[in-house]
């Protein structure tokens, strides 16, 4: 049988969250957190990806310790799966941006993060949490963050990799939402200076633009990743999937506008009810293209929209995903 895409692992926010409360992963007790890891590894998950929060973690308590990323880490080295975790540093750090300052942040938060994980067997790398839409405006003063960002993480750590998660947006320009729509080769421009000057190790991209609306299709989406796939080819970069398990219904772009104004955020809580899970057919479509650029694939969405325990749309669509698994093989 001919390999076939899975997703490999998740994204695990343990911070602020617009679609599960603050609160959730430190109410859930130890008994709760056996199960969740169990239903990853039913999907087989491989890898988790522990990012933003990281210092509100260190420094609050949870049902199962005090200090939660440490118990997650264990159950991770126990039970052989990787772990990436983000470096820390400003949760608000695209106010009023400088590179300067934040690299400042990190000359705290990332050596007390290894003081206090780098143990761990499963720390596996480093993720940048700073989720940028470029090629004008920023190119700069972003090289700048990660350069000195992946110097101080390889100071440290230097066989570990250090990974971004970058997005991209399909032309919504005059109809919806604030963003300057770039052509692919713009993209392909830039990610190569900005790689070549930062040397980035994995380039983790997000599937379905910036806005994770469910009317951009693959033919949307194609030139896009094709694009993020190139820069990452010219400079020896890894190349893997963010496939989002979560998406904003709409019909179309103008739909969206017409429903919510053209200036909506599609994180506003107005359009919450409109989020939901990807439907597993259109699931594998999105699978099938990442897959055919990327070495591996992870996923945004899974505890927010996909977790069998989150609803029963999610516990339905996280079955019929599961049964797939039995025809389908991880990359």
């Amino acid at each position: 049988m001919s390999r076939q895409p899975v997703i490999s692992g998740a994204l695990w926010n343990l911070g602020h969250s617009n679609f599960v409360d603050d609160e959730f992963n430190y109410r859930l007790t130890a008994a709760e957190w056996q199960e969740q890891f169990a239903r990853m590894e039913e999907l087989e998950f491989r890898w988790l990806l522990f990012f933003m929060g990281v210092k509100e973690c260190m420094a609050r308590s949870a049902a199962v310790g005090p200090d939660l990323l440490d118990y997650l880490l264990s159950e991770c080295d126990r039970r052989g799966i990787r772990a990436l975790v983000s470096v820390g540093g400003s949760n608000l750090w695209w106010k009023d941006f400088t590179p300067e300052r934040e690299l400042k942040e990190l000359e705290r938060t990332i050596p007390e993060i290894d003081r206090r994980y780098g143990w761990h067997p499963s720390f596996a790398g480093w993720y940048l949490p700073y989720e940028i839409f470029i090629p004008h405006g920023w190119c700069g003063r972003i090289g700048q963050l990660y350069r000195g960002a992946v110097e101080q993480c390889k100071a440290l750590t230097p066989d570990l990799p250090v990974m971004v998660s970058p997005f991209y947006m399909p032309d919504t320009s005059g109809k919806v939402m604030d963003f300057v729509h770039f052509k692919p080769e713009e993209y392909v421009a830039a990610w190569t200076e900005l790689l070549t000057e930062a040397r980035i190790d994995i380039l983790l991209l997000q599937d379905n633009g910036g806005q994770h609306l469910s009317c951009f299709t693959d033919a949307d989406n194609r030139p896009y990743i094709e694009a993020f796939a190139t820069a990452c080819r010219r400079t020896g970069t890894r190349f893997w999937g963010n496939v989002e398990l979560g998406e904003l219904k709409t019909a179309s772009v103008e739909a969206l506008a017409a429903k919510y104004g053209p200036k909506i955020d599609v994180n506003n809580p107005i359009c919450r009810s409109d989020w939901g899970p990807v439907p597993p057919a259109r699931l594998r479509e999105k699978l099938d293209l990442i897959a055919s650029y990327s070495e591996l694939n992870l996923s945004w969405g899974y505890r927010e929209f996909y977790r069998p325990d989150r609803s029963e749309e999610s516990r339905l669509a996280c079955l019929e995903y599961r049964s797939d698994l039995r025809t389908r093989r991880p990359l």
